[in-house]
């Protein structure tokens, strides 16, 4: 008993009281009191995080976004509504030219009313690279991601600085490549930011993004007018990377929500009337070595090359993300190998070469190409052989009038 004390009631009722106090029954929620949930600051050069109370970016919500996708806003009868809409005026003998307009501009009001935003999926995957990755790991990453481009972000900077992607790769390995079997030292100690160094003159200062509330339209008008495959959406207020826009996302959004359901006379236009796709392609051949395909996708920035027999039907396609198989393999250093070798690297998933002929119409092409899940269609003959492609580009080019 010696030693022993009286616990101090007292005391102890002011520490639990203290202890509910501070400690809450459930986690807090925007909206309770006593909270107040700190934001990032927009941000003039590059995303550094500061600070900022909810309360302070409530009075300029007219102006900054928050990420709170408007339902009424999602397409879901749009194409329905359209095709009620035009479906009077195209039947009343109305001329080719007057049908592609009024299917311009249907297109255009549609994705002028979208955002950037409205077209991200509901899980998003994007991987970044930080400049002082090894190219080499870079480009193992992006096959075993199963993607096409990354991000690349300037630790010291902090900003995003650019995209890499698989012309990326095609350079260096027309940089580098010296002889078959040959350890391309480069390629193997580089890092990405030493390659940006060496490429910098041929690059952009600033990285070609959009913010993710900005219209679907504008985001269009950049990819084409750019001639890029690949826009990033950044988030302007905290400088996060949300999505990359592509031709492919795009023109599926576009078929699902509008144009499936559409009447719109110009869609059922064959090809050939409205003059889609692209002609006098370049071609291959099977037995045509990888560095002369590489050396065709650099000089005429073409996405894919037709490869033919000597009667110049269309046997198969090389494709620049084909070139990632070098990586996957480790055979980037025996580029002396033909297209056909190469393409027996192809994974299990490839169907075989997708064509149409110019008799097919807009619509049915458009259906392919989602349905297939293709960058593009090869425009043949009836005897298989080549004439052209029609590519994702040339489609959107011609539903929203670029030229």
């Amino acid at each position: 008993k010696r030693g022993r004390r009286e616990p101090d009631m007292e005391k102890a009722k002011k520490i639990a009281e203290l202890e509910e106090r501070v400690t809450p029954t459930s986690p807090p929620r925007r909206g309770d009191e006593n909270v107040t949930f700190v934001d990032s600051a927009p941000l003039e050069k590059g995303p550094l995080f500061a600070g900022k109370p909810k309360e302070e970016e409530e009075s300029q919500q007219q102006t900054k976004h928050s990420y709170t996708p408007s339902k009424s806003r999602k397409p879901a009868n749009r194409g329905q509504q359209l095709s009620n809409q035009t479906s009077t005026s195209s039947s009343i003998g109305a001329s080719v030219d007057g049908c592609i307009d009024d299917c311009r501009k249907a297109i255009q009001d549609f994705t002028e009313e979208l955002t950037c935003y409205d077209l991200m999926a509901d899980n998003v995957k994007i991987v970044i690279f930080d400049t002082e990755l090894k190219v080499k790991k870079a480009f193992i990453a992006l096959v075993q991601h199963k993607i096409r481009s990354a991000p690349l972000w300037h630790s010291r900077r902090q900003q995003f600085v650019g995209m890499l992607t698989v012309t990326d790769f095609i350079n260096i390995l027309l940089q580098y490549y010296v002889a078959p079997d040959q350890t391309m030292e480069q390629l193997e100690e580089h890092r990405i930011q030493t390659w940006r160094d060496m490429s910098g003159s041929t690059r952009p200062e600033t990285l070609l993004c959009i913010d993710p509330m900005f219209s679907l339209y504008e985001g269009i008008r950049i990819l084409l007018s750019k001639r890029i495959h690949r826009l990033p959406v950044i988030d302007s207020f905290t400088g996060n990377a949300t999505s990359i826009l592509t031709h492919k996302r795009i023109l599926h959004f576009l078929y699902i929500n509008l144009l499936e359901n559409s009447n719109l006379a110009a869609l059922n236009l064959p090809i050939k009337e409205v003059n889609i796709g692209t002609f006098n392609v370049k071609k291959i051949y099977p037995h045509t070595e990888i560095i002369h395909a590489l050396e065709l996708f650099s000089k005429y920035r073409v996405s894919a090359l037709p490869v033919v027999d000597d009667n110049n039907v269309v046997v198969d396609i090389y494709a620049k993300h084909d070139v990632f198989n070098l990586a996957r393999e480790r055979t980037y250093n025996q580029l002396n190998e033909s297209v056909q070798e190469a393409l027996q690297y192809r994974q299990n998933e490839f169907e075989g070469v997708l064509t149409c002929t110019l008799s097919t119409t807009v619509k049915e092409t458009i259906k392919q190409i989602v349905g297939s899940n293709v960058h593009r269609l090869v425009i043949v003959d009836e005897e298989k052989k080549l004439l052209g492609v029609l590519s994702l580009s040339d489609v959107l080019k011609f539903l929203l009038g670029f030229s």
